[in-house]
C-alpha cells in the first residue's frame, strides 16, 4: 500500500493554523507574515509535501502543460530550442509536451487538435515545411489558448514571435563571399513560402545588387528541405553553362547534400564552388571540408518564446500579443569558403 501522501491540511494541523493560511503562504501570498511562511515551507520540505497536480487545475484552470511543435527533432536547432523551452518552463513548473510534424502540414493540424483536446495552456509553434493555410491556428487563438511562434514565423496571424535576423544573416554570409572573390553566387533556399527563406532570399538579391552584381533566376533554387532534393538541385546548378562560383545554403543540411554533389563532379571546394550553410550544426565543423555556416542562439530563441507564452498565460503584459523578437546572428568562417583571393 502506498503511504498516505501529506497535505495541506497536515501541515496546518502541525503548525495549528488554518489551511487558507498554508495554502496562501505555499502561495507567497503578501498577507501572510515572512515567519509564518518561513515555518510552512520548512515542514513542507521536511515532510516532502507535494501539491496535487489535479487540484492545482481545477484551482486555477490550468493544466501547468504546454505544448511545443517542431518540424523535426532530429534538427540541431530544435533540439537546442527546446532545451531553452525547458530552462524557461521548468522553472516556472510547467511540464512541456513536444510534437514533431516531420515537416507535414496534415500532422501539424493533427498536434494541434490534439493538444488543444488535451486542455494544454499555452503553444508554442514552428511551422511545417508544407504549411501555407494558417486556419488551424487561427481555431487555437479563437478558443484563448496562448500560441508563440518561434524560428519559422506565421505573418498572417499578430501572436508573439522570436526569431533571428534572417535577412542580416544572408547580408553577411554573401558580403563574406565577395570578399573572397566570388562574383557568381546560387541561393538554394527551403520551402519558398516560408517566411524565413523569403527573408534569407531578400538579404542574398539585396547585398548581390549593391555590389552590382548579376542576380539570375536560374541560380536560385528552393528545396523541400530534403537531401535529395537539395541534391537534385546543386546538380542543376553545377550543369548550368554560367555555372555559379559560390552557394549559399539555408541550412547546413542543404549545404553538406550540396557539398557531396560538388565533390560528384571532382570540383573544388572552394576554389571551383565556394560554399556557405546556416544554423552551425555539429556536422559542420566535422565534414571535410569543415562548412563556413551562420550561428544564432537557438538555447537563447527558445527560451524566450517560452517567456513570452509564460506572460501570455499568465497575462502578465497585455503588449505581448504582437511582440517580435529578433536575435542577432554570427559568421563562422571556414575552409569551404576560404578561396584565395587573387
Amino acid at each position: 500500500m502506498e503511504p498516505s501522501r501529506v497535505t495541506i491540511k497536515d501541515l496546518a494541523k502541525a503548525l495549528n493554523v488554518s489551511t487558507s493560511t498554508v495554502s496562501r503562504a505555499l502561495r507567497d501570498h503578501h498577507e501572510i507574515k515572512e515567519e509564518t511562511k518561513q515555518k510552512v515551507l520548512a515542514l513542507a520540505k521536511e515532510l516532502d509535501y507535494q501539491p496535487n497536480a489535479v487540484s492545482l487545475s481545477l484551482l486555477n484552470r490550468k493544466t501547468f502543460t504546454i505544448g511545443v511543435i517542431v518540424p523535426k527533432m532530429g534538427y540541431h536547432f530544435f533540439s537546442a530550442a527546446l532545451e531553452g523551452i525547458e530552462a524557461a518552463t521548468l522553472k516556472a513548473g510547467y511540464t512541456v509536451m513536444v510534437c514533431q510534424t516531420n515537416e507535414s502540414y496534415d500532422r501539424e493540424v493533427q498536434n494541434i487538435r490534439n493538444m488543444a483536446a488535451g486542455r494544454v495552456d499555452g503553444i508554442i509553434v514552428s511551422v511545417s515545411g508544407e504549411t501555407s493555410d494558417y486556419e488551424h491556428f487561427r481555431q487555437i487563438k479563437k478558443k484563448g489558448i496562448p500560441l508563440v511562434f518561434f524560428d519559422r514565423e506565421c505573418e498572417d496571424l499578430e501572436s508573439p514571435t522570436v526569431v533571428a535576423n534572417n535577412y542580416d544573416a544572408a547580408c553577411k554570409a554573401v558580403e563574406h563571399l565577395i570578399a573572397r572573390d566570388c562574383k557568381k553566387i546560387a541561393y538554394l533556399g527551403g520551402p519558398e513560402h516560408l517566411s524565413l527563406s523569403q527573408k534569407r532570399m531578400a538579404g542574398y538579391k539585396d547585398t548581390l545588387l549593391k555590389h552590382n552584381l548579376p542576380f539570375k533566376k536560374e541560380w536560385v533554387k528552393y528545396s523541400d528541405v530534403s537531401r535529395d532534393s537539395a541534391m537534385k538541385n546543386t546538380r542543376e546548378l553545377i550543369l548550368l553553362e554560367d555555372r555559379p562560383d559560390a552557394i549559399f545554403a539555408m541550412s547546413d543540411r542543404l549545404a553538406t547534400s550540396a557539398m557531396s554533389v560538388i565533390k560528384q563532379y571532382k570540383l573544388d571546394i572552394p576554389e571551383e564552388i565556394a560554399l556557405i550553410g546556416f544554423n552551425n550544426e555539429p556536422m559542420a565543423d566535422i565534414v571535410s571540408p569543415s562548412l563556413s555556416t551562420i550561428a544564432q542562439p537557438e538555447f537563447e530563441i527558445g527560451k524566450k518564446a517560452a517567456e513570452l507564452l509564460l506572460e501570455a498565460i499568465n497575462n502578465l503584459a497585455k503588449s505581448t500579443e504582437c511582440k517580435k523578437v529578433v536575435f542577432e546572428t554570427e559568421l563562422i568562417v571556414r575552409q569551404s569558403s576560404k578561396r584565395k583571393i587573387f
